[in-house]
């Protein structure tokens, strides 16, 4: 049962993870907090700054343009507290190991995958990303550009035949940014998440079983080396 559009972890928001204060800013701007599941502190939990100070490394290190910092501070000023999925009590532990929050992940439609790497033009793909894969959840991927084209080069399939994935082409980080959020709130508009969920499935199930598939071929490729003599 869908009872969220989309879920948006965002735990550490510090450094060159400055990004998802962004995006969680733009979410508020657009009155859609309340439609997703969405976890955000305004004092990271990493370096144990606010917002304010790390958001300035936005400008000054990865050069997202001052207006647009400015824009998602003034927005985050007026959140109320600290955003939770679950644990709240107030804490947000490390849980990379686990799967995550299932019952809201169940019971959302998209997930938005807040990767580790967004501004280093680099190939690099977390847990974070095969999350979703194994939920059999469609997924926005806000990552290092060409990311997509990277997780589809292992066999996974994505979702270009109803998200405009343009975005992964993109090298401009602040260009990048502003097309994915796009594809996030088209989706978030959308009046029939259950309709669109069907134009999924096939996607979903395709990348459900390749990632089962991965540990097996990974378990015989250490029996052939094991076995193989030596030279």
């Amino acid at each position: 049962k869908l009872e969220k559009k989309y879920i948006s972890l965002n735990r550490i928001t510090s450094n060159h993870r400055i990004y998802r204060a962004l995006l969680v800013s733009e979410l508020s701007a657009h009155n859609l907090l309340d439609d997703g599941y969405v976890s955000f502190s305004r004092v990271c939990p990493d370096n144990g700054k606010h917002y304010k100070e790390n958001l300035t490394s936005a400008y000054t290190d990865f050069k997202i343009p001052i207006s647009i910092v400015h824009r998602a501070t003034s927005i985050l000023d007026k959140l109320d507290d600290d955003l939770r999925i679950d644990f709240t009590d107030g804490s947000i532990p490390n849980q990379s190991m686990v799967l995550g929050p299932i019952d809201a992940m169940m019971s959302s439609f998209v997930h938005v995958v807040s990767e580790t790497q967004y501004f280093p033009h680099k190939q690099h793909l977390t847990e974070k990303i095969f999350k979703p894969i194994v939920a059999k959840q469609p997924f926005i991927l806000a990552g290092s550009a060409h990311n997509l084209d990277y997780l589809k080069s292992y066999g996974f399939k994505t979702f270009d035949n109803v998200i405009d994935e343009s975005y992964d082409n993109e090298p401009d980080n602040a260009k990048r940014y502003a097309m994915a959020w796009a594809q996030i709130v088209r989706l978030q508009n959308t009046d029939g998440p259950r309709q669109v969920y069907e134009h999924f499935k096939d996607v979903l199930e395709h990348n459900h079983q390749l990632m089962l598939s991965i540990p097996k071929q990974q378990l015989k490729d250490i029996q052939r080396f094991i076995h193989a003599p030596f030279a």
